[in-house]
């Protein structure tokens, strides 16, 4: 059990009816051959089956807090591939239009928060025998660099077969811990942030006085150019009193580098 990062919890907490927070991607494939077509359902369900421990997205949903005293936590749960990994067929011919009237209609429903944010649909029926492969996340479980981890936990730059992992039976999500089990480690995470806060503190004050220079110092060059600069050692005002270039001026200006 962890905590939902305060960006991530972001997308949970601004998400309504009339904007959801799940992202998709489509594919569309070539199995190869009619026969590989027909068996490539069975043989993705059990492969995603074969790697659920490959990618903490598999096997991990929202909790929320008692009267969302804090943001929500991770909690383990044992995902359901037939509610996860499904199967949809289109009509003859499977033209494009009707592939994206269907991704349309699969992309519409919220996801569910008491299964893992995941969910990966393919699409026979195609023409000329292709497939489709539609995955859906939420938002709040991935961003761009860790959606590249998750694809690349169930595709393979080379054919082949994973390992298997024991799993126990399929069920539809793990019971929630206890109300009490969820405020404690929620306050735990807050004693945690609160003891860093000055360290971070520290670091960013750091930070602002390395990357302002006393007064005086930034302006020094532009003394030695521009004439001479009174500076209030307060730091509260600058007054200057610039002498005039008296050379003369050629009749085109330039920019430096530039004749």
């Amino acid at each position: 059990m962890k905590p939902v990062k305060a960006v991530d919890a972001a997308f949970l907490q601004l998400e309504t009816a009339a904007t959801p927070m799940h992202v998709g991607a489509l594919f569309v494939l070539d199995p190869g051959s009619r026969e590989a077509g027909r068996s490539f359902f069975r043989r993705f369900k059990a492969e995603i089956g074969a790697r659920l421990d490959r990618s903490e997205v598999f096997t991990r949903r929202v909790a929320a807090l008692p009267l969302n005293v804090a943001n929500p936590m991770w909690i383990e749960s044992d995902p359901d591939l037939d509610y996860h990994v499904r199967r949809t067929v289109l009509p003859e011919p499977g033209s494009q239009h009707q592939l994206e009237e269907c991704v349309a209609d699969l992309h519409t429903p919220p996801m569910d928060r008491e299964r893992p944010l995941w969910e990966l649909h393919v699409i026979e029926g195609l023409e000329h025998g292709r497939l489709a492969l539609y995955v859906k996340t939420h938002h709040a479980g991935l961003d761009g660099a860790s959606a590249q981890l998750f694809l690349r936990s169930f595709v393979d730059t080379t054919p082949g077969t994973a390992p298997r992992r024991r799993r126990g039976a399929a069920r539809h999500g793990s019971p929630a811990p206890g109300a009490q089990a969820l405020l404690v480690a929620a306050a735990r995470h807050q004693a945690s942030e609160i003891a860093r806060l000055p360290g971070v503190v520290a670091s960013l004050a750091g930070s602002v006085a390395f990357a302002a220079p006393p007064v005086d110092a930034a302006c020094r060059p532009l003394i030695r150019k521009l004439g001479t600069v009174d500076v209030d050692r307060s730091g509260n005002r600058l007054a200057a009193s610039v002498s005039r270039d008296r050379r003369p001026r050629t009749s085109h200006p330039s920019v430096a580098g530039v004749a």
